[in-house]
């Protein structure tokens, strides 16, 4: 906790029997503020096997929409040997650089934590170009503004490329400035891909030639 009212970070967890291991938890919420932008809240929670719930996401979403100014989020599922409350505000837990598979996610998580540091010292501020339509990745469920709509892909607007082939996901407005795109698990990859040569994807730079 910083001094005074304000508060740079704060966390909850519901943590599992004997209750003496934060890495083994039910539920966890959390909002870390870094500098005088990087604002982040995250949710997770322990789904035992299932799948991402999807209504549960969007209900969080539009609860949290009435009094913040969303700019950009994403839903995903990751192991708990990966640390996924971490993952949220781009620390890495459990990956060996020794492994390629590991080593190639810890690259692309790099990208996205410089995007969002303000080096103050160096009175260099970082790009944060989530806030002008990029995304860090592309996830079973994505939080967008319609700075993200707006982006050209393949000659056509973000939204309308989406909208036009249901095997790219679902869009649905949650509140007034605020939309989901819900992605397929199975068209993840086809979706990451065209996104990618784009050039619209923060951890993946353009693969175009």
């Amino acid at each position: 906790m910083s001094m005074g009212t304000s508060f740079r970070a704060i966390s909850l967890y519901s943590r599992l029997p004997p209750y003496n291991d934060f890495g083994q938890w039910a539920a966890f919420a959390g909002n870390s503020v870094t500098g005088t932008r990087k604002k982040v809240p995250a949710f997770a929670y322990d789904c035992r096997g299932m799948g991402l719930e999807i209504g549960l996401l969007a209900d969080l979403v539009y609860r949290l929409s009435s009094f913040v100014a969303l700019t950009y989020g994403y839903g995903f599922q990751r192991p708990f040997s990966k640390g996924p409350a971490m993952y949220a505000y781009d620390l890495s837990y459990g990956l060996d650089r020794r492994r390629p598979e590991d080593k190639a996610e810890l690259d692309r998580m790099a990208l996205w934590y410089r995007e969002r540091l303000d080096l103050i010292v160096q009175n260099k501020p970082a790009a944060y170009r989530h806030l002008m339509g990029m995304q860090r990745d592309v996830y079973p469920f994505n939080v967008l503004t319609a700075s993200h709509l707006s982006r050209p892909i393949e000659g056509v607007s973000l939204e309308q490329w989406i909208r036009a082939d249901e095997l790219r996901g679902r869009l649905y407005q949650i509140a007034s400035t605020v939309w989901s795109w819900v992605v397929p698990a199975d068209q993840l990859s086809s979706v990451r891909a065209s996104l990618e040569v784009a050039g619209l994807l923060i951890c993946r730079p353009s693969s175009a030639p």
